[in-house]
């Protein structure tokens, strides 16, 4: 509260009614002032919203410094004291970056798919759509073995097409906010002096947790022969991510499961939008991917239409290639995470910001 008495004394002139306005602001202090003539401390306010100016100074009818920051000018009135434009224009910035910073803090909504056994036992799963909130802070997208090169030629150039249509997902949530996080196995050697590459190796180690034990049924898909629908032999084919994919300044590169879940712990990231391929393999087995991560306690969500799969329609269950593809995404709804729709996470992104 103010001191009339202090005020008073301090500036000869300072009426009740002034006084009394000034106790909306904060309180006098006791420390000289360059004119010797002792000193006011207005607090804005105490806490939150303008912290920033907590300790800027009022000037009285003679212009006063403050030594924490500019004075503010206030001129006397008969009725009390009106704060200068100056003030109220650095309020209402201060108003509107706060809006804006909880505008961009807002939670990314995203219309997920998975699917439940309402009678448990029967064989028959049910699927089920739910809007689920992820904070943007919270939330990385994870680039599983999106190769230069495939041995089978057939995924190849699937992988090519789907590049085309990732990578303007990859640039919008990553303007928006998101981590990305490029994860092209066996390739590291490629990317060694990479700063995206550099930046992961200086992360401590963080050790996960004891996995949770789910169950792991068997694919719908038959894939051991290796799934090329081309007829082709394997050999390591690849030696980096396909060019057509964006790289970032603040990407990050990584092929190790422990590696990027202590990346993800230390940014305080718990949701992982995962795609790339190949959805029955490496999405779903490496130890950065979906099995892994879903173990130790990440919310996974397998981008349904930015995978495809290792499958030979000449194998079980005799289908073609695309509903192959589609068998292995509603298996991973059941048992591991849910899907989202590349649209409805482009719809979803600038709605957060």
């Amino acid at each position: 509260m103010v001191n009339q008495t202090l005020a008073r004394r301090v500036w000869p002139g300072v009426d009740t009614a002034t006084a009394r306005v000034l106790n909306r602001f904060g309180d006098f202090g006791r420390k000289p002032l360059p004119d010797g003539r002792g000193s006011v401390t207005v607090a804005l306010i105490s806490q939150g919203l303008l912290s920033r100016e907590r300790k800027r100074a009022v000037a009285f009818p003679k212009a006063v410094k403050h030594p924490h920051g500019t004075a503010l000018r206030v001129n006397r009135v008969p009725y009390g004291i009106m704060v200068q434009m100056r003030f109220w224009r650095r309020y209402l910035a201060a108003l509107t970056l706060t809006l804006a910073g909880a505008a961009f803090a807002a939670d990314l909504r995203l219309p997920l798919r998975s699917r439940v056994e309402a009678f448990k036992g029967s064989g028959v799963w049910e699927e089920v759509r739910l809007d689920e909130a992820f904070p943007i802070a919270q939330t990385a997208i994870l680039i599983c073995d999106m190769w230069d090169k495939h041995w089978c030629s057939g995924a190849a150039r699937r992988v090519e097409t789907l590049a085309v249509r990732m990578a303007p997902v990859i640039d919008e949530a990553r303007a928006r906010g998101i981590q990305i996080i490029h994860a092209p196995s066996e390739t590291m050697e490629f990317y060694k002096d990479w700063p995206q590459r550099q930046r992961m190796l200086r992360i401590a180690k963080i050790e996960p947790p004891a996995p949770l034990g789910l169950t792991d049924p068997p694919l719908p898909i038959d894939d051991r022969d290796g799934g090329c629908d081309t007829g082709d032999s394997s050999y390591k084919a690849w030696t980096r991510e396909i060019a057509a994919l964006p790289m970032g300044a603040a990407d990050v590169i990584s092929d190790d499961g422990p590696q990027i879940y202590s990346f993800l712990r230390e940014r305080g990231i718990r949701n992982l939008l995962v795609m790339g391929v190949h959805v029955n393999m490496c999405v779903l087995n490496r130890s950065f991917a979906i099995k892994k991560m879903t173990n130790w306690g990440i919310r996974c969500v397998l981008v349904r239409d930015l995978t495809d799969s290792m499958y030979n329609p000449k194998d079980r269950p005799y289908v073609s290639h695309d509903r192959g593809t589609e068998s292995v995404v509603e298996h991973i709804e059941r048992y591991w995470c849910p899907s989202v729709a590349s649209a409805d996470l482009m719809k979803a992104l600038p709605e957060a910001r």
